[in-house]
């Protein structure tokens, strides 16, 4: 998520969201009016900001492995980012130190509450940034393995 300022919210507001709009993404001005009733404050989104985080876990790494011949999706259902009219999300994987071969990474993003899947590419390590507009959602990867000597690929994502 670099390049992008973040606003990081308590985890009383955190969760309000989380039970209120699961893994659906909803529009920006939907999330305002819902969290002016959220304890400690309301959602608060500067104008300045393109994306603001709502969870620690948005900054923490995941492990995963990547198949061959398998598509996966992973969502990230401990985070929830907040996109502007210009809001961006960054993916970035990279395969673990001791691994052999390459994975294939496509990042989700959102134009208001429209999905879209944003290919990355394949290899050892990368990054792809999608657009985030006017949403509250948890960020989501679907991944699978390039080239694999052995059955899987071990990686990490952020």
């Amino acid at each position: 998520m670099e390049g992008t300022d973040f606003q990081v919210l308590t985890p009383e507001q955190s969760k309000f969201i989380d039970e209120n709009f699961g893994e659906e993404a909803v529009s920006l001005s939907t999330a305002q009016d819902l969290a002016t009733g959220v304890s400690s404050g309301e959602l608060a989104v500067a104008a300045a900001d393109d994306v603001s985080l709502l969870a620690d876990t948005c900054n923490s790494w995941k492990n995963q492995v990547a198949t061959l011949g398998t598509q996966s999706t992973r969502t990230d259902t401990g985070c929830a980012l907040i996109g502007s009219s210009l809001g961006q999300k960054t993916y970035s994987w990279a395969k673990d130190l001791n691994a052999k071969g390459s994975i294939c990474v496509q990042g989700k993003g959102y134009t208001t509450t429209t999905e879209q899947w944003i290919i990355g590419g394949c290899g050892p390590s990368g990054a792809v940034t999608a657009n985030w507009r006017n949403v509250l959602a948890h960020p989501a990867i679907k991944f699978e393995a390039g080239v694999a000597p052995v059955w899987g690929v071990a990686f990490k994502w952020v």
